[in-house]
């Protein structure tokens, strides 16, 4: 996802991960700004705890893109780690809109820590 952003004009961009950061940080010409959250890093490559947690919650955001490790109709969206759910439900939390990623895999998995409950079906 990022490496398609990564030429839009004018992004800023927030994120907790070093990867998607240098994806946009190599070519200054798009006038993106890049802000990494900070943190302890974890297996993945992610940046969470309670650094991360102070940052986020400073922030307001548009739009979230936001991957998920499993998709449960019943459990909602979940993560592999409590860490890692307590960053995501931070990043929701201050985002107008989450826009969901997830591979074709994730959809009736379950994984450990809830990020995101169910969400109410359409009105």
């Amino acid at each position: 996802m990022a490496r398609n952003l990564a030429r839009t004009p004018g992004l800023t961009v927030v994120t907790t991960s070093p990867s998607v950061a240098l994806a946009f940080g190599h070519d200054q010409s798009y006038g993106q700004q890049v802000l990494l959250t900070g943190g302890t890093a974890t297996a993945t490559g992610q940046y969470v705890g309670p650094i991360a947690l102070a940052t986020i919650r400073q922030l307001a955001l548009d739009q979230l893109f936001l991957q998920f490790d499993a998709i449960d109709p019943a459990r909602g969206l979940l993560s592999l780690s409590h860490a890692h759910a307590e960053t995501d439900r931070a990043l929701i939390s201050v985002a107008r809109h989450l826009v969901v990623l997830a591979r074709h895999s994730a959809w009736n998995t379950l994984a450990l820590a809830p990020a995101a409950p169910r969400p109410p079906p359409p009105p």
